[in-house]
């Protein structure tokens, strides 16, 4: 008992030091400031013998750098999803960004539509275009393939005994596209939702354009034929208190739509041009 008082004793005066090892596999954390600047220690022979190699088909994932600290926008760097199911864990965990939401936003404003099939209780978004504008269709399907299963295909239709070639793709059915039809369609009729002021951003509305403006005596008409007067009126007030255009609405054979006037163009253009594709840069008078 007296030999245990001693030895405890002897230890609490002792002052204790900490080893600074000095081999490969170690740091010496009194001397490394930022771990941040630590570089592991290279693999011996044997452990690189050790290490997994990856199949040829996963090769290209060999020139990623993991370790890249810069900064993106959310959602800039999303990759495809193409093929197989998502489980319900991994459909709910997908989000749509604030930018991707816009471009959303103004396809539906325009030609896009959305479903809402009965055995399921998400939506998904469809958007097709003509041959001609099969360019303008890859752009967007290059924005929103993450989100998709299949890459677009080529439709056939008939319309007055001509044939129409064109391309169309669609969305997963998913919880995030669900919000979204649960903002623009009741009772599965699309409308213009009442917060279309936060919704209708640069982005969006550039997309209302690429889909459904025509450029009309050196001004803009934006062709909103499926929706109602009232919400019509809802849209072109967005465009003059949030954007300060010079609109007016027209009545064509019962269908409202707006036109922007010419004086307007040039703030126009300064608001959307960044976000169009070139192939549509002629609606602007570009």
């Amino acid at each position: 008992m007296k030999i245990y008082y001693l030895l405890l004793l002897f230890i609490s005066k002792k002052k204790i030091e900490y080893p600074n090892v000095s081999n490969n596999n170690s740091i010496d954390f009194k001397q490394s400031n930022r771990i941040q600047n630590f570089t592991p220690p290279a693999a011996s022979q044997q452990e690189k013998q050790d290490t997994f190699k990856l199949s040829s088909k996963f090769k290209k994932f060999d020139s990623l750098n993991v370790n890249s600290n810069h900064l993106v926008v959310w959602g800039s760097n999303l990759g495809l999803t193409l093929g197989g199911r998502l489980t319900r864990k991994e459909a709910n965990m997908i989000k749509i960004p604030p930018h991707i939401q816009s471009v959303m936003v103004g396809l539906i404003l325009s030609d896009a539509w959305m479903q809402l099939p009965s055995y399921s209780k998400n939506a998904r978004l469809c958007f097709k275009q003509s041959i001609k504008n099969s360019s303008y269709l890859w752009f967007v399907f290059s924005i929103l393939s993450h989100y998709c299963s299949s890459f677009p295909h080529r439709t056939t239709n008939i319309r007055k005994g001509k044939v129409h070639l064109g391309l169309a793709f669609q969305t997963r059915l998913l919880p995030c596209i669900t919000d979204l039809y649960n903002l623009f369609y009741i009772n599965k009729i699309k409308v213009i939702p009442s917060n279309i002021y936060d919704l209708l951003t640069p982005v969006a509305l550039a997309h209302l354009i690429m889909g459904d403006g025509s450029a009309i005596n050196r001004g803009l008409v934006l062709c909103t034929d499926s929706f109602t007067l009232e919400q019509v009126t809802l849209l072109l007030n967005v465009l003059v208190i949030k954007y300060e255009f010079d609109c007016t609405l027209w009545n064509n054979n019962s269908n409202w739509r707006i036109y922007i006037k010419r004086k307007s163009i040039p703030k126009l253009k300064s608001v959307v041009i960044n976000y169009m594709h070139h192939s549509m840069l002629y609606k602007l008078s570009v």
